[in-house]
């Protein structure tokens, strides 16, 4: 599947409204290994973590499975992207030259309200370049960092304003301990 195609079909299920609780802790994957939890608050113009100052890195080991939440609390529409290498398109921010999760097995998990009924949805790609989120919306992406990513990321979202208002977080990415 495209990444287009990916986003397409995302915005589609996500448009309807999604559903989740927070999550931030230490679990377990369903195959049983070690899975390190994190919940991405999204809002007017800021990413946070849940228990952290705002602007506070998002600190991640390359080799360790992750479940990142993101959470927009806005009123707004917000992307995420998680790259380097921001490239502009005429004076304003469009895309990175390199996305962190470039190659990388993603799993994107996520609940919907259809009509009345909640209904649960789960999409694996190779790669993701950008996440759409409405207001009220909830979505958590599964990923493992291969060794080569080490060093410094941004996650920002790009919808026109909002990084120059500030909505980017810087990410480091460590060597495994």
């Amino acid at each position: 599947m495209s990444r287009f195609a990916l986003v397409l079909v995302l915005f589609l299920l996500l448009a309807v409204g999604c559903v989740r609780g927070p999550q931030v802790s230490l679990g377990e994957t369903a195959e049983g290994g070690p899975v390190s939890k994190i919940e991405v608050l999204l809002g007017e113009y800021f990413f946070q973590m849940e228990d952290r100052a705002k602007g506070s890195p998002l600190v991640l080991q390359a080799g360790r499975k992750y479940e990142i939440e993101f959470v927009n609390m806005g009123s707004e529409l917000h992307e995420v992207l998680l790259g380097r290498g921001l490239v502009r398109a005429g004076g304003k921010p469009a895309r990175y030259q390199k996305s962190l999760l470039e190659g990388v097995p993603v799993e994107v998990e996520g609940k919907t309200v259809v009509g009345d009924k909640l209904r649960a949805f789960e999409v694996e790609a190779e790669g993701l370049e950008e996440l759409e989120l409405e207001p009220g919306v909830e979505l958590e992406i599964e990923f493992t960092l291969p060794a080569d990513r080490v060093g410094e990321w941004e996650l920002a979202c790009l919808v026109p304003g909002h990084y120059e208002a500030g909505m980017r977080l810087p990410v480091v990415v460590e060597g495994k301990r």
